[in-house]
Protein backbone atom coordinates (compact mmCIF):
# COMPACT_ATOMS: atom_id res chain seq x y z
CA UNK A 1 0.00 0.00 0.00
CA UNK A 2 1.34 3.28 -0.84
CA UNK A 3 1.40 6.47 1.76
CA UNK A 4 -1.03 7.91 -0.04
CA UNK A 5 -3.51 5.32 0.08
CA UNK A 6 -2.78 5.14 3.74
CA UNK A 7 -3.14 8.95 4.56
CA UNK A 8 -6.83 9.23 2.80
CA UNK A 9 -7.64 6.30 3.91
CA UNK A 10 -6.87 5.96 7.83
CA UNK A 11 -8.10 9.92 9.09
CA UNK A 12 -5.90 12.32 7.91
CA UNK A 13 -7.73 13.44 5.21
CA UNK A 14 -11.50 12.63 7.17
CA UNK A 15 -10.08 14.46 10.11
CA UNK A 16 -9.53 17.81 7.71
CA UNK A 17 -13.22 17.33 6.43
CA UNK A 18 -14.59 16.77 10.40
CA UNK A 19 -12.81 20.54 10.77
CA UNK A 20 -14.17 22.06 8.08
CA UNK A 21 -17.69 20.82 9.21
CA UNK A 22 -17.30 21.94 12.91
CA UNK A 23 -16.05 25.11 11.82
CA UNK A 24 -18.95 25.69 9.24
CA UNK A 25 -21.38 24.84 11.67
CA UNK A 26 -19.92 27.12 14.29
CA UNK A 27 -19.86 30.14 11.58
CA UNK A 28 -23.47 29.11 11.01
CA UNK A 29 -24.56 28.87 14.57
CA UNK A 30 -22.64 32.52 15.03
CA UNK A 31 -24.45 33.88 11.98
CA UNK A 32 -27.93 32.77 13.09
CA UNK A 33 -27.06 34.42 16.88
CA UNK A 34 -26.04 37.28 14.66
CA UNK A 35 -29.13 38.05 12.97
CA UNK A 36 -31.27 37.38 15.90
CA UNK A 37 -29.45 39.92 18.09
CA UNK A 38 -29.83 42.21 14.91
CA UNK A 39 -33.58 41.73 14.72
CA UNK A 40 -34.47 41.79 18.67
CA UNK A 41 -32.39 45.15 18.41
CA UNK A 42 -33.90 46.57 15.30
CA UNK A 43 -37.79 45.42 16.81
CA UNK A 44 -36.71 47.50 20.58
CA UNK A 45 -35.80 50.50 17.63
CA UNK A 46 -39.19 50.42 16.07
CA UNK A 47 -40.77 50.28 19.56
CA UNK A 48 -38.13 52.74 21.08
CA UNK A 49 -39.36 54.94 18.25
CA UNK A 50 -43.30 54.60 18.10
CA UNK A 51 -42.75 55.50 22.14
CA UNK A 52 -41.21 58.51 21.75
CA UNK A 53 -43.23 59.40 18.91
CA UNK A 54 -46.54 58.91 21.72
CA UNK A 55 -44.42 61.03 24.55
CA UNK A 56 -44.19 63.99 21.95
CA UNK A 57 -47.31 63.83 21.23
CA UNK A 58 -48.54 63.42 24.91
CA UNK A 59 -46.20 66.55 25.91
CA UNK A 60 -47.70 68.84 22.82
CA UNK A 61 -51.19 68.10 24.42
CA UNK A 62 -50.41 68.80 27.65
CA UNK A 63 -48.37 72.35 26.25
CA UNK A 64 -51.74 72.91 24.78
CA UNK A 65 -53.83 71.76 28.07
CA UNK A 66 -51.38 74.33 30.03
CA UNK A 67 -52.09 77.61 27.69
CA UNK A 68 -55.64 76.36 28.15
CA UNK A 69 -55.69 76.03 31.84
CA UNK A 70 -54.40 79.67 31.70
CA UNK A 71 -56.77 81.21 30.03
CA UNK A 72 -59.81 79.91 32.17
CA UNK A 73 -57.62 80.74 35.31
CA UNK A 74 -57.72 84.20 33.88
CA UNK A 75 -60.62 84.51 32.71
CA UNK A 76 -61.82 82.81 36.49
CA UNK A 77 -59.78 86.35 38.01
CA UNK A 78 -61.65 88.37 35.78
CA UNK A 79 -65.28 86.86 36.80
CA UNK A 80 -64.34 86.53 40.23
CA UNK A 81 -63.03 90.31 40.97
CA UNK A 82 -64.56 92.31 43.68
CA UNK A 83 -65.46 94.84 41.94
CA UNK A 84 -67.34 92.94 39.33
CA UNK A 85 -68.93 90.82 42.01
CA UNK A 86 -70.22 93.90 43.89
CA UNK A 87 -71.56 94.97 40.63
CA UNK A 88 -73.12 91.58 39.82
CA UNK A 89 -74.80 91.31 43.65
CA UNK A 90 -76.11 95.20 43.20
CA UNK A 91 -77.77 93.99 40.23
CA UNK A 92 -79.45 91.14 41.82
CA UNK A 93 -80.67 93.72 44.63
CA UNK A 94 -78.46 93.29 47.31
CA UNK A 95 -77.77 96.27 49.07
CA UNK A 96 -74.63 96.72 51.69
CA UNK A 97 -75.24 95.70 55.08
CA UNK A 98 -75.83 98.62 58.02
CA UNK A 99 -75.58 97.00 60.58
CA UNK A 100 -73.73 93.72 61.21
CA UNK A 101 -75.53 91.41 64.01
CA UNK A 102 -73.96 88.31 65.18
CA UNK A 103 -75.04 85.10 66.57
CA UNK A 104 -73.14 83.43 69.32
CA UNK A 105 -73.73 79.39 69.73
CA UNK A 106 -72.96 77.78 72.39
CA UNK A 107 -71.12 74.23 71.48
CA UNK A 108 -72.04 71.55 73.57
CA UNK A 109 -68.89 69.83 75.47
CA UNK A 110 -66.88 72.93 74.94
CA UNK A 111 -65.13 74.58 77.74
CA UNK A 112 -65.56 78.65 78.05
Amino acid sequence: MSVIWLQKTHGVQQRQVHKERTLAAVLFVALVVLTLLAGAYLALMARNTYLAQDIWSMEKDLAQFERANRALEIEIATWTRIERLQERARQLGYKPADQVDYMVLEVPGAQP
